[in-house]
């Protein structure tokens, strides 16, 4: 079976865009699809990340995922000292706790600016729009919508930091890129 390789130059772009923000926020918060976790994060986000700030796993679209195998994602993530939080970004449901969830990682006083960072489909921009409370990030059903960074301001004491998606550039095991979520 061939290996699947698909990095367009615009994803590298954001990777090196992403590198020279970190020094700008204070946490990274990376957006997974709650059904598929391990398939839908971008293992080259810990290298880019590389413990030079704290991270926040954002498992969206948990209403769609099987209880029971979240239930052992949870104790996965928990035994791993991952922090993370559930929602579902379309519907808000566990949005609200994000700004606690990010506290939680990272307390500062002043504004908290956090990169909201995934691979393609996830949805970033939707959770991005739920916390805001507007629709300042675009959102689409296909790859690629959000090409530049792009602050959004919360509120007073919370600045987020949309990026594009990323993949990474070749898919070891074919069965990753069947599983990443479809526009």
């Amino acid at each position: 079976m061939a290996t699947v390789q698909w990095f367009p130059g615009h994803m590298k772009k954001a990777e090196r865009m992403m590198q020279d923000s970190l020094k700008l926020v204070d946490v990274v918060c990376e957006v997974a699809d709650a059904r598929i976790p391990r398939a839908s994060r971008n293992p080259d986000l810990d290298d880019i990340i590389a413990g030079r700030k704290p991270r926040l796993l954002i498992l969206n679209r948990s209403d769609q995922a099987d209880p029971n195998v979240t239930a052992r994602w949870r104790d996965y993530y928990r035994e791993q000292n991952i922090a993370f939080m559930e929602c579902d970004a379309a519907s808000g449901r566990g949005v609200k706790g994000f700004s606690q969830a990010l506290r939680a990682v990272r307390d500062k006083q002043g504004t908290l600016r956090a990169m909201v960072v995934g691979v393609p489909n996830v949805g970033k921009s939707t959770f991005i729009n739920k916390v805001s409370g507007r629709k300042t990030a675009a959102v689409s059903d296909r790859p690629g919508v959000t090409r530049g960074k792009q602050w959004i301001t919360v509120d007073g004491s919370l600045e987020l930091l949309d990026t594009p998606g990323i993949l990474w550039p070749k898919f070891d095991d074919p069965a990753v890129g069947e599983r990443l979520p479809a526009p």
